[in-house]
This record gives structure tokens, sequence and C-alpha cells, in this order.
């Protein structure tokens, strides 16, 4: 019988912690259900020492293709989940999450009105499948819990139905993970290309539009 001296091998064994052997960031995000991931870069390497020979650009690339998605289940945080599970485990916790944020609403004055027409709009600019959805300074003053939710929205409409997404802003804010493509403007292009490769010296939102 174990005892309790026993509890941290088993724990560590049993978080495939001791000799993965996972080759695939999807099947490790599977097997663990939810993976907290409010700190983006230590939730890739959570994943990351799950698995051998895999880097952080594997991970990024299974974000990017949409078959891990980061979105808010179990409580309102940030949550790696396999892509094909998202539904089932939204729907199974979307009511305990909605509790715990019956008061965050309420200061907010965010009813289940403001919701179904939030839901209509969202509805009727996806009915006709378009290709682009064009965003003009959708999170101004618009709370940080707020914009992590539409962030993982946008996120999943481009990778469950490929849309294109075209977001005008003067800083990146909750999107930047998920931006492949950034132009840069000041009266004239000053950068175009992929965010990781954007000089340091531009990442002051007071510099730019994005």
């Amino acid at each position: 019988m174990p005892t309790q001296l026993d509890i941290p091998a088993l724990r560590l064994a049993n978080q495939d912690l001791v000799s993965p052997t996972a080759t695939d960031p999807v099947a490790v995000v599977r097997r663990l259900g939810a993976v907290q991931s409010q700190d983006y870069a230590g939730a890739k390497w959570a994943i990351g020492i799950r698995t051998t020979g895999l880097t952080d650009a594997d991970v990024e690339r299974a974000l990017n293709e949409g078959s891990i998605v980061r979105t808010h289940v179990l409580r309102p945080t940030w949550h790696f989940l396999a892509a094909d599970d998202a539904r089932w485990i939204l729907a199974l916790t979307a009511p305990r999450v909605q509790v715990a944020n019956a008061h965050m609403y309420g200061n907010m004055e965010v009813n289940s009105a403001i919701f179904r027409k939030s839901d209509s709009i969202i509805a009727k600019a996806l009915a006709g499948e378009p290709s682009l959805l064009a965003l003009d300074e959708p999170t101004t003053g618009v709370d940080i819990e707020s914009q992590e939710a539409l962030a993982a929205l946008l996120a999943r409409l481009h990778g469950d139905l490929g849309v294109t997404v075209l977001y005008v802003s003067h800083e990146f804010g909750a999107v930047e993970s998920y931006v492949e493509r950034l132009v840069l403007v000041r009266g004239t292009i000053l950068f175009d290309g992929p965010p990781s490769q954007l000089p340091h010296m531009w990442h002051d939102p007071s510099h730019a539009h994005a």
C-alpha cells in the first residue's frame, strides 16, 4: 500500500512529468482536460515538459492551427483545451462560471438582454459565411476580462471557420497572442510581419497604430 512518502512520486508520474512519451501537444492537453493558461508562456511550457522531442514552435503551431484553443472554463480565467473538447467542456462548466461572474456582470450592467443582442450581431455577421471580419477599435473602453473573451471568440472564428480577422487598434491588448501578421502604421507602413519580429521599441502602444 502506498504511503505518504509515495504520494509526490505518484503525482509526478500521473501528471506525465516522469519519463514523458507523448509526441503530440494536443494529446497532452486532451489527457489533462484543461491547462490553466493565464501565463501563456508558462502554460506552453507545461505542455512541452510532458512531451518528448517537441519545441515551443510545435506547441505554438497547434495553437495557431486551432487544434488547441485558449478560452475560459472552470472559472473566469484562461485555459488551453483540445479544440474538439471545447464545446462539451464549456457546456458543462458554463453554468457555474456564469454564477461566479454574476457580481461582475452586475457591476458592468451586463444582462441577458445584452448577451442576446451581442449573440444576434455576431450571428448576423457570420450568417453569410464571410471570409473577412473587420473590427475598428472594438475594445475601446472595455474591461480586460471582456477584451480577453472577445479575443478568444475571434481566435475560434479564425480557427474553426477560417475567417480572416482585420483588427484595427492602438495597442495589442488581449489579442496579442493570436496575431499572425502585424501591420504598424504611422503615416506610412513601418512594419509588416509576424509580431515576434516586431522591433522592441514599437511595443510601446503610444508609438503607432496596429
